[in-house]
């Protein structure tokens, strides 16, 4: 919907005399937000219940492996709402106009849907999950070089962010079942990753708001996305190891 947001808001005035061009902009998602919630109603709900383990859970908290794989999600989860919510006013402060932007963080979001229809065949060539790791944080990491030093390219650096950075997530989840003995356990370890990664995300985009305040420039929130990457492929490396 981004990539529409803007020609809708300069529209909408020319046809609606009552509201504004962005009010009509905000009320088209229901577009897609109603068929979403009377599909909800629809969709048969499982009743089967699942058997509990009869073994004794860890203490999540204190276990070193927990904390490495809730820190992969909860920065890719700081990179994923830094980048959607400040990108194109990144992109409208060197040089492009508000409807370009709009549609380059709409390529983001269309690219972050690649890794849910071709992970199948990404595991085929690439099996294990510190491999799959990887291709997630090289993506992420060149498109944030690009966004900072080659802006031109900005609607290949979206779709190289939106791939990478939703194929990060979705290795994280993977990784909660892979490094769990129960449901029981994958149940804790989700909790306790989306606490601290939600918590994480939430303070990420008011952040680096404030750091671009500061500086009045975009560079070194940039420059400290990269190193927020950096670290994330460095915590992303142990996560995914093997287990013995």
């Amino acid at each position: 919907m981004t990539g529409f947001a803007v020609p809708i808001a300069q529209w909408a005035p020319d046809v609606f005399d009552v509201w504004r061009g962005w009010s009509v902009a905000l009320f088209s998602h229901l577009v897609f937000i109603l068929p979403a919630l009377l599909l909800w109603f629809f969709i048969p709900k499982r009743t089967t219940a699942i058997p509990l383990s009869t073994q004794a859970p860890r203490v999540l908290w204190r276990s070193p492996l927990a904390w490495i794989i809730t820190l992969f999600l909860a920065l890719d989860s700081v990179l994923n709402y830094v980048v959607n919510a400040w990108i194109p006013t990144i992109l409208v402060t060197k040089g492009f106009d508000p409807t370009t932007a709009g549609l380059y963080h709409s390529y983001l979001q269309t690219a972050g849907m690649l890794p849910a229809l071709i992970l199948p065949f990404l595991k085929h060539f690439f099996g294990s999950p510190r491999q799959l790791t990887s291709i997630a944080v090289i993506a992420t990491l060149i498109s944030l070089t690009g966004y900072a030093f080659v802006p031109t390219f900005a609607a290949l650096w979206s779709c190289l962010f939106g791939f990478g950075c939703t194929l990060g997530f979705v290795m994280g989840l993977s990784l909660i079942s892979l490094r769990t003995h129960s449901v029981q356990e994958a149940a804790a370890l989700s909790g306790m990753a989306q606490l601290v990664g939600y918590l994480f995300a939430a303070a990420g985009p008011v952040s680096i708001g404030a750091l671009h305040d500061g500086t009045q420039s975009w560079q070194l929130p940039l420059y400290v996305l990269i190193v927020i990457g950096l670290i994330w492929g460095i915590i992303g490396w142990f996560a995914s190891a093997k287990e013995n």
